[in-house]
């Protein structure tokens, strides 16, 4: 299956699939995506665990912003004004 990497809801959902693969012992996990005529793939190794999740939250947050709502603020992230 091909991921439309434009969409940013579908590809946090490939990409939460990835995840939890890997979390439940896939050694390691591709995903197709289609950008514009080019068809790619990307692998995700184990031990590539937090930059695959970071990707993840990342394609979340802007999945709940072209829904309309606010991106899910995370522990250890920076935010102005309060004190």
């Amino acid at each position: 299956m091909s991921v439309d990497w434009t969409n940013p809801c579908a590809r946090a959902a490939a990409l939460r699939t990835a995840y939890f693969e890997l979390l439940s012992g896939a050694g390691e996990v591709s995903i197709r995506h289609r950008s514009g005529e080019t068809d790619r793939e990307v692998s995700f190794a184990a031990s590539d665990l937090g930059r695959l999740r970071q990707e993840m939250q990342s394609a979340e947050d802007a999945c709940l912003v072209v829904s309309g709502r606010a991106p899910i603020r995370r522990r250890g992230s920076i935010s102005a004004g309060r004190m």
